[in-house]
């Protein structure tokens, strides 16, 4: 049995919700459809799908199987377009849902870039940290820096990792001292994104290794305000390096602890299916690849 078809079939069994709608979809018999499903079962020996007479449920393996086939079918549909010589022009309204702290000077260029380059592009940016439906609320494209509130019926594809920095202000550095050891960190105040447990957060150095449980004596669900709480002199802080960078360059914050390798995140591109995945928006897709691919160098 061709497992590259098989791989197709359960990816839209997926999107469907019915083995009847996806070989509807595709041309197939429901009991082909179903004998596909089993094979890749039993080639991964894994169960993929629970089935009652109702409804079909991802079993857990079976979600992130259907990521990983949905980005390796993406990869590999997009070369044959490539190769076949597409033409299609990124045009047309592009709908992006992001984090809140992609407003920054430093995004912001970057977006302004694209603009420049795809001036028959425009950009709808909705800056929000919620879960949002993509297909009902009208978005093409889902930033996010967390892969685990995502559905498993988009394809998602990780982009790149996002660097972290500790930081703090540099007049309240002058008043309180500067931290040389992670111990030294916990002396001080902390604003902290209420979405970011801490005490999780593992900092590391030549075999050393230091977990991070700050005095947060501000929280905060809002990284931008964070970074301004930061800036007011309220306590350190740990935040994504693109949001202040300005601020570092100016000497209005200082980098604390640089020689520690201080834990990153993942940023994670999520659209609704292979259909919608349209010029424009691989256009923006590639762009930001490259834009963080140089910002590395």
């Amino acid at each position: 049995m061709d497992t590259l078809f098989s791989l197709k079939v359960f990816r839209e069994v997926v999107r469907q919700g019915s083995f009847t709608r996806a070989a509807d979809k595709l041309g197939i018999s429901t009991a082909m459809a179903s004998k596909h499903v089993s094979h890749l079962e039993n080639h991964i020996g894994a169960k993929l799908l629970q089935r009652n007479s109702r409804n079909l449920y991802l079993t857990e393996a079976g979600a992130e199987y259907h990521r990983e086939c949905g980005y390796a079918l993406e990869t590999l549909e997009t070369a044959a377009e490539r190769a076949a010589g597409g033409t299609e022009k990124p045009q047309g309204l592009l709908r992006v849902t992001m984090p809140m702290w992609f407003a920054n000077h430093h995004v912001c260029g970057w977006l302004a870039e694209y603009c420049r380059l795809y001036p028959a592009v425009s950009l709808d940016l909705i800056l929000d940290n919620r879960k949002i439906d993509l297909v009902a609320e009208g978005v093409d494209l889902a930033l996010r820096v967390s892969s685990v509130d995502l559905p498993p019926t988009l394809i998602v594809r990780p982009l790149s990792e996002i660097v972290f920095y500790l930081v703090g202000e540099t007049e309240y550095l002058q008043r309180h001292g500067t931290p040389a050891t992670p111990q030294e960190i916990l002396t001080h105040n902390f604003v902290q994104a209420s979405y970011v447990d801490m005490e999780h957060i593992k900092i590391s150095r030549d075999g050393e290794h230091f977990n991070l449980t700050p005095n947060s004596t501000i929280r905060a669900d809002n990284t931008p305000m964070v970074r301004e709480m930061v800036l007011a002199g309220g306590g350190l802080g740990y935040l994504p390096a693109w949001t202040v960078k300005r601020d570092l360059d100016s000497g209005r914050l200082v980098r604390l602890l640089p020689e520690w390798r201080i834990p990153s995140a993942t940023l994670y591109a999520a659209y609704a299916d292979r259909a919608f995945l349209s010029a424009k928006i691989r256009s923006f897709i590639d762009f930001l690849v490259e834009k963080i691919k140089q910002e590395a160098v």
